[in-house]
């Protein structure tokens, strides 16, 4: 030990266990000077391969569970240290050397470690921060176990008197059994988060002027200070939080400052000093340490005054420290990214501006209770802009009105792939209320566990559509059927409530929801409408119960959604769900009509924000829609496909106004599935045969190797040899080499902490493989194999290059760094077509990317089938030209036997006979080929994938005038504007 752990080893408590702990603390530095032996200074040993060291009870069990032998594998380049810390932000978490918290900014002190209590060392954030902890010295009060099973009562009262003692300091309790010091700053920024509106909030957001009172608020701080926020505008990749600069070199001047900042701490150090010595063995290898200090000795002796200049120091170290101080550090900063050099303090966790205003606006409904009947609002929210963030917002906003339920609900297949964990994260993230002392753990882990387990003692319950549908129906069965209505004057005035309908009993029965009593925030609501056939009749009852605001008066309601609507009627259902009860219904407008618009901004105000940070390329990829390409049918595929066509009745082929009944797929899914490819693919069929369009997928998967992809069919069936749909895609891959990624395998290689070799591998995220629909069990499995495909080292798709999905796996799925979208087949709806591009297009996906290479950039590759080239009239014409000269010959040949002498031309007469023998069997050829091509005549037959892509955006021009209203009367629409102008969304907001 050195003598400063010797000296606070001497200052610890109950420190029979210092040989233990020092043994290992001594071995993994031994393993870490090693490495920077082999590898140059700036390397350590991988302890996060090892979990954590100290839970071994001696050196010799860890030293028999993870040997080490020095190679690349257990040695690592840190280029700069994660910049990650605590959740209060006092200290950085995975900080061990002081080179490495200098490059951050960071104090360092010789402390103990609070990371993991055990090493010695800690890299504050800020002077404040090391001066307490500095003064705190007892490490047993710092692990949980120690202060569990040990007396440390006298120890924990004088180490609190002397933390109190102290002007600047505050004696926390951090855990169940763990207390520290910390700076008073600290708690004052937590005490001073501003976690409620102002008590003078308009209490009618309908008619108060929101909007001016929001953006007065949030803008200008008027009546006072607002929650803080992220910031909206930035340059360059902000999701590293690194501006854009111009450059004039290869190398960046975040670069340089990293460069000069190593160089100025080296010639701080004086070689004749033990501790600056110990340091320098950082830089300078082993084998020059002590010729650097011979040369150094000797440059002292030389000048009078014992002084080494800079100058003479570089000379010398450009000899002796030569990754520093000659030309090879600039060739290795130019191969390094900005992000691994920047001294720019990692990102504040923080709510965005509409994350903040939703969360505001419903905690002024909740504390105004009874004195509103405002009901919610549209939280119109692109993809990627933090939906499950905003739900948990909400929760925040209604956590102390005990009295009513808090439930999310969403369909099957996003609360399966979007699991409960993820709103524990953005509660200990962004909410102050979840960074108090009554939920924050000594780890994050122990965090999010608390605040795991008061989700479930607060009754936060995640339910699908169907399921909350059956508990609101068997709570309104046990009431005693239905509750009574409200009197009204009419549906187009002003309606007149009676006293509440008395709430019934808690009742703390899972199965039971009393909607009157809860705030229900519904996400991916379009799939309200649009149900899988089992849970039709469930969908149906709970839209018709949340529809009429007056059957459940009290009933509070959050609508998360990038997309509000395929089509106005879709629309008008979501504003009529989240519109106070005594507000008559919502109308939409005559799209032609200034006035009527005008009435129908009106209307809505008050129940919408819009945000949209889909164009902001420092945060999102770039987008490229391509158009999409067109395949022929063989004509295998198309005699199916038109078999399948004919199999529709006359009176269902009308596609638009099935589209409008949200009927189409009822009735079309059939030719849909043969335009995509065959059923049975014969071993001796060529793949173009089988299906047009899975030829041209393949191609462009493999042109591209390095860059992700993620394909999409609605269709998944393991019918048929080769299967159909994204099951056939999974085969072919097989055959071209693929190997898939198991669930088994990839839960094997996450609790290892360790990472696939390279190999071309997919992901197949469908209900066979990952598990059944809108299960917890899918959702964890679904976690497992999309936490290796957005790993770091998985950027370029080299562990995993594909992940295929169906329609049960399109929604609530997180992926990073994805370059290719392939949409197999035209969806039917617009909101579809959004979602699946939303799955990889999303906020900072492509963070680990170069976006200055061009790597922020998502291309969407369309595919759609189309008629076989031969198949047109001009071929049956010619076919029956042919027919008809064949059965002319046939007659001359046949009148030529008749006229000749049966006797003297037998010869000829037996070749003529020959010839008409060949002939008609050429007709009954010409016949058939005819016969199969009026069978297919294109004339009664249409594309119907051609006409879904181009109904689903005919049918977006009157939507878009209705978008734009309410965009414009939405209640942040002020405080955005710049924002919306800047990133291309123009948005004109109403003055009211």
């Amino acid at each position: 030990m050195t003598h400063t752990e010797k000296k606070k080893a001497g200052s610890l408590k109950n420190n029979s266990d210092i040989p233990w702990f020092a043994g290992i603390r001594k071995e993994l530095a031994d393993r870490d000077k090693q490495c920077q032996l082999r590898y140059g200074p700036m390397n350590e040993y991988v302890r996060s391969q090892v979990f954590d060291p100290y839970k071994y009870p001696s050196v010799a069990a860890f030293k028999r569970a993870h040997p080490f032998k020095v190679s690349n594998i257990n040695c690592k380049l840190i280029k700069k240290p994660s910049s990650a810390t605590d959740i209060r932000k006092r200290y950085y978490e995975n900080v061990r050397h002081k080179s490495q918290c200098d490059s951050l900014g960071g104090v360092w002190q010789e402390d103990i470690n609070r990371s993991n209590k055990y090493d010695i060392g800690v890299c504050w954030t800020n002077q404040d921060n090391a001066h307490c902890g500095h003064n705190y010295q007892v490490a047993s009060l710092l692990r949980p176990q120690d202060v569990k099973t040990k007396d440390l009562k006298q120890v924990l009262e004088n180490t609190k008197n002397s933390c109190n003692s102290d002007p600047k300091c505050s004696w926390v309790k951090t855990g169940k059994y763990s207390y520290d010091c910390f700076s008073k700053n600290i708690i004052n920024d937590i005490e001073g988060k501003v976690t409620d509106p102002p008590k003078n909030m308009p209490r009618d957001v309908t008619t108060g002027n929101i909007e001016q009172y929001v953006y007065d608020w949030y803008v200008h701080g008027i009546p006072g200070k607002a929650p803080q926020t992220n910031e909206l505008f930035g340059k360059g990749n902000r999701c590293t939080n690194q501006p854009q600069e111009e450059e004039e070199s290869g190398i960046s001047n975040n670069k340089i400052r990293y460069l000069e900042k190593i160089k100025r701490r080296i010639r701080a150090l004086n070689p004749l000093r033990k501790p600056d010595l110990v340091e320098l063995e950082k830089y300078i290898p082993s084998m020059h340490l002590q010729k650097y200090k011979t040369a150094y000795v000797q440059l002292k002796k030389q000048d009078p005054f014992g002084f080494v200049s800079d100058e003479q120091k570089d000379e010398l170290l450009s000899i002796y420290a030569p990754d520093y101080f000659s030309q090879k550090i600039y060739d290795h900063l130019e191969s390094l990214e900005d992000s691994d050099v920047t001294d720019d303090k990692e990102i504040s966790l923080l709510p965005s501006i509409p994350q903040s205003v939703v969360n505001m606006i419903m905690k002024n409904i909740a504390i105004q209770g009874t004195n509103t009947t405002n009901r919610g609002v549209l939280a119109w929210h692109s993809t990627g802009s933090g939906k499950t963030c905003t739900a948990t917002g909400v929760i925040d906003s209604f956590w102390d009105d005990k009295d009513r339920s808090i439930i999310f609900a969403s369909s099957l297949d996003a609360i399966a792939s979007n699991p409960d964990y993820k709103f524990h994260e953005c509660a200990m993230n962004l909410y102050p209320r979840f960074q108090s002392e009554q939920f924050v753990g000594d780890t994050k882990d122990d965090t999010m566990r608390n605040i795991g387990a008061a989700f479930n003692e607060r009754g936060v319950r995640f339910l699908s559509f169907a399921k909350l549908a059956n508990r609101v129906k068997k709570t309104q069965e046990m009431k005693g059927g239905i509750r009574r209505k409200s009197k009204v004057e009419s549906e187009k005035k002003n309606v007149v409530l009676n006293s509440p309908v008395k709430k019934i009993s808690k009742v703390k029965n899972d199965e039971y929801v009393d909607l009157n009593n809860s705030v229900l925030i519904i996400d991916e609501v379009h799939n309200l409408f649009r149900p899988l056939a089992t849970q039709r009749q469930q969908h149906e009852y709970l839209e018709k119960q949340l529809l009429d605001p007056r059957k459940y008066p009290n009933l509070k309601v959050v609508i998360l959604t990038a997309t509000p609507g395929d089509n106005i009627p879709d629309v008008m259902k979501l504003l009529n769900i989240i519109r106070d009860p005594t507000k008559p219904v919502i109308t939409p407008p005559n799209v032609e009509d200034v006035n009527d618009i005008k009435r129908f901004k009106q209307q809505i105000r008050g129940l919408i924000s819009f945000f949209d940070m889909s164009s902001d390329l420092t945060k999102f990829p770039e987008v490229v829609d391509e158009a999409p390409i067109k395949y022929p049918m063989s004509l295998t595929q198309f005699e199916r496909y038109v078999d399948a066509y004919k199999e529709v009745k006359e009176e269902n082929k009308n596609y638009q106004k099935l589209s409008k009944l949200n009927q189409a797929n009822k009735y079309w899914i059939q030719a849909r599935r043969y335009s995509n490819m065959m059923f049975n693919f014969d071993k001796d069929m060529a793949l173009t045969d089988f299906s047009s369009k899975l030829p041209g997928l393949l191609e462009k998967l493999q042109n591209e190797p390095k860059a992700k992809h993620y394909v999409y069919s609605a269709f998944f069936e393991n019918r048929g040899y080769g299967g159909h749909g994204i099951i056939a895609v999974a085969k072919e891959l097989d055959k071209l080499g693929y190997k898939k990624m198991t669930v088994s395998e990839a839960k094997k290689l996450n609790s290892q902490n360790k990472i696939p070799d390279k190999k071309k591998r997919y992901v197949l995220a469908i209900t066979n493989e990952i598990g059944e629909e809108g299960s917890s069990s899918a959702g964890k499995n679904l976690h497992e194999m999309i936490k290796i495909y957005n790993s770091k080292e998985n950027k370029d798709g080299e562990l995993i290059h594909i992940f295929l999905a169906s329609q049960g796996f399109n929604e609530g799925i997180d992926l990073k760094g994805v370059r290719h979208i392939h949409i197999f087949e035209p969806l039917v709806t617009w909101a579809s077509d959004k979602q699946t591009i939303g799955r990889a297009a999303r906020y900072c996906s492509h963070a680990d990317l170069d976006r200055n290479n061009g790597e922020w950039k998502v291309t969407i590759h369309r595919y759609m089938s189309d008629f076989p080239i031969d198949i047109h009239k001009q071929t049956i014409d010619n076919e029956q030209a042919r027919q008809n000269q064949i059965e002319q010959d046939i007659q001359r040949l046949t009148n030529n036997i008749q006229v000749l002498d049966k006797k003297t031309n037998k010869t000829e007469i037996a070749e003529t006979k020959k010839e008409i023998s060949r002939l008609n069997k050429e007709l009954k050829e010409v016949l058939k080929e005819i016969k199969n091509k009026k069978k297919i005549d294109i004339s009664t037959i249409s594309n119907i994938e051609e006409i879904i892509f181009e109904e689903s955006r005919s049918r977006m021009k009157q939507l878009l005038v209705v978008y734009q209203a309410m965009k414009e009367a939405a209640i942040d629409c002020r405080i955005l504007e710049n924002f919306h102008s800047a990133t291309g969304t123009k948005v004109k907001c109403e003055n009211f």
